[in-house]
């Protein structure tokens, strides 16, 4: 078969059928298919306004809905207030002299329990998430500009630091959006007291914590939730075979060429891909091919629409990877993954292929990865992998260090443009969570 180059000329394209090749996947621990994790839904009443006379409680089924009062800082529950709000736990936000972010302290004890901040705008945004892992409770208030875009954010960054997230709340219809954002939702909805005694607001709440508390009964344990999440972190990459289902015509693309301030080694790469659940280990341009120079500080990674993982464990486009970024480099053989820091991008037009793979031999494709078809641009070979591993292991049982790995045949991977000459091995990273921004999500995400 032949194809129209981005300057005219005629250009192979391969194919072949299901089975041929074998890719190896980087795998997250994720494999297991484990649920995500929802906590039950608080509420809180905000009496900052005022003296707190618009706490507007009427019965003991609306004090009821009530976890936590929040105050303004020196200010008190009035004793005409129900009964029940005065055993409710109560917040006081203190202002922080030269920052933007309060205190909220418990007003018994006086212990710090989190920050409270305005948001409403990116700068704003950067604030909140700045503060994320550092505090218990994150309270913020949007206002009418961007809460659920914001909500979902911080949810997604909060995942794993420990931190849970309160946003105000002034619009019954905004209750359910942000209760079940990301299907996870934030932990607290901050309510103006003058509204949580009124019926649309009342029930809005009470629905929202109903169905939350049901949820979260039927993935697991919500008191357990918390402590295993924060300590769980971004799940550690480990490389897994995969099987090439087909090798097409990608098209002329905008390729992205990362080129690093270090040197990489023979038996490293990047891990790219079309989804950030099945992400293809594709090494640094190491090795001589007879035609260019090798360019040991660049990984030829794909098209600009390619998730590229970064050292954090996040996943980025690569059309938004920019100099000084850190990418996560792993190592074909196994062992500790590094890191490299983008010195530059080369973005330009290249021709490219699409390679489609599956988790099975023989099953359907469910991933792929666009690379410029190139000799130098190469995949990892799974009979590199195995025999990389095997003496990483031996050298480890010894009581040595991953070094160079001299004492191997050097990995060389599988060029793109040989993918269709024989039975061929590869190498990519499987998961199954979604993403939010670049982090992981415990949310139903399909990439197709």
């Amino acid at each position: 078969l032949r194809s129209r180059h981005f300057d005219g000329s005629l250009v192979p394209v391969v194919r072949h059928n299901e089975g041929m090749l074998l890719l190896l996947m980087a795998t997250s621990a994720d494999m297991s298919g484990s649920a995500r994790i929802l906590r039950p839904l608080e509420v809180w009443l905000d009496c900052r306004a005022g003296a707190c006379a618009a706490l507007a409680l009427a019965d003991d089924q609306a004090v009821s809905t009530v976890d936590r009062v929040l105050l303004a800082d020196g200010a008190a529950v009035p004793e005409s207030a129900p009964s029940g709000s005065l055993a409710r736990s109560r917040l006081a936000i203190r202002p922080r002299p030269g920052d933007d972010a309060s205190g909220i302290h418990d007003v018994e004890g006086g212990a710090l329990v989190g920050a409270s901040l305005a948001c409403e705008s990116p700068a704003d945004q950067a604030a909140a998430l700045a503060l994320v892992g550092s505090v218990e409770w994150l309270h913020v208030d949007a206002g009418a500009t961007f809460g659920f875009i914001l909500a979902e954010n911080l949810i997604a960054a909060a995942r794993h630091a420990g931190t849970r997230v309160a946003m105000s709340v002034d619009d019954p219809a905004a209750v359910p959006g942000l209760a079940f954002a990301l299907e996870v939702g934030v932990d607290a909805l901050v309510c103006p007291a003058a509204l949580a005694g009124r019926g649309p607001m009342l029930e809005a709440l009470q629905i929202a914590k109903a169905q939350r508390a049901e949820a979260a009964e039927a993935v697991g344990s919500p008191a357990e939730a918390p402590a295993a999440e924060a300590r769980a972190g971004p799940a550690p990459v480990t490389l897994s075979p995969a099987y090439v289902v087909a090798v097409r015509e990608g098209g002329v693309a905008d390729r992205v060429a990362l080129d690093f301030t270090r040197l990489l080694r023979n038996d490293e790469g990047c891990l790219v891909g079309s989804s950030a659940k099945a992400l293809a280990f594709v090494h640094g341009e190491t090795v001589e091919c007879g035609f260019v120079p090798p360019r040991p500080f660049r990984c030829n990674a794909g098209p600009v629409h390619s998730y590229v993982r970064m050292a954090d464990g996040s996943v980025k486009y690569l059309s938004e990877v920019v100099a000084g970024d850190r990418v996560l480099v792993a190592r074909l053989g196994g062992g500790p993954a590094g890191e490299a820091t983008v010195g530059r991008c080369k973005v330009e037009p290249r021709p490219t292929v699409r390679v489609e793979f599956a988790v099975a031999p023989g099953g359907e494709a469910t991933a792929q990865v666009f690379l410029q078809q190139a000799e130098t641009v190469r995949l990892g070979a799974l009979a590199d992998a195995e025999r990389l591993r095997a003496h990483t292991e031996g050298t480890a049982a010894a009581g040595g260090t991953h070094d160079e790995p001299a004492s191997v045949s050097e990995p060389r991977g599988v060029s793109v443009t040989k993918l269709a000459l024989g039975e061929s091995s590869l190498v990519v990273q499987w998961s199954t969570s979604g993403t939010h921004v670049g982090r992981e999500i415990k949310a139903s995400v399909s990439e197709r």
